[in-house]
């Protein structure tokens, strides 16, 4: 004789057969019961991660078309390194002088003769031009002074024009605009006449702080 199960005994044949049936045993419903919940639970998390990202692509979206195309996250940085990048310390401001090379040789062959300087000065302001030249390896010290005093304006940005580089001399030192006439220079390096004496001479525009003539 068959003895019954603890189904059978409780709730019936009839309705533990049914039972059986629907779940295929009654020997593990836990087991299933739990299964169930596990699937259901992986269910939500896979829902919750998908509503996640959505929610993030949706708000990174927001943020660039309400402010020029960047997220919160990289705004701060950009904007940090703009100011560093307009910040006076950022990038030194070279001041450059003139350095006038004078040649004994037509063509500027060999070593210069002679070395002089013209510093900077405010924009459009009357210069005293009396070259104070320097002998090239002849140590500090061993300077000479040119034939005359010549007045005009001289700068780097002049002398670098690209529709053609001038010097602007002058009959006298108050540089009066009717008493003065833009000169013609060679391009930075290239060798040219020289309005000192010499045979040729050629130009070029140096830092400042480079010199070791003193003023």
């Amino acid at each position: 004789m068959v003895r019954p199960s603890l189904c059978q005994v409780v709730v019936g044949y009839r309705t533990c057969f049914e039972s059986e049936a629907a779940w295929g045993t009654y020997a593990v419903p836990w087991q299933r019961g739990e299964l169930l919940l596990i699937a259901i639970a992986i269910a939500l998390q896979v829902s919750y991660r998908c509503f996640y990202d959505v929610f993030i692509e949706a708000g990174a979206g927001q943020y660039a078309t309400e402010d020029g195309g960047q997220p919160p996250h990289q705004a701060v940085p950009e904007v940090r390194l703009m100011a560093q990048e307009k910040s006076p310390s950022a990038a030194k401001v070279v001041v450059e002088a003139v350095e006038v090379r004078e040649f004994l040789a037509s063509g500027c062959e060999g070593p210069p003769a002679r070395l002089w300087h013209i510093r900077p000065s405010e924009p459009g302001a009357c210069l005293s031009l009396r070259p104070k030249m320097s002998t090239p390896g002849a140590g500090r010290g061993a300077h000479s002074f040119g034939p005359e005093v010549l007045y005009g304006r001289v700068t780097c940005a002049d002398l670098r024009r690209p529709e053609g580089g001038f010097v602007e001399l002058c009959s006298s030192e108050g540089c009066q605009k009717e008493g003065c006439v833009r000169i013609p220079v060679m391009g930075e390096g290239e060798c040219g006449g020289s309005f000192t004496g010499f045979a040729a001479a050629s130009w070029r525009c140096v830092p400042e702080d480079s010199l070791d003539d003193p003023v």
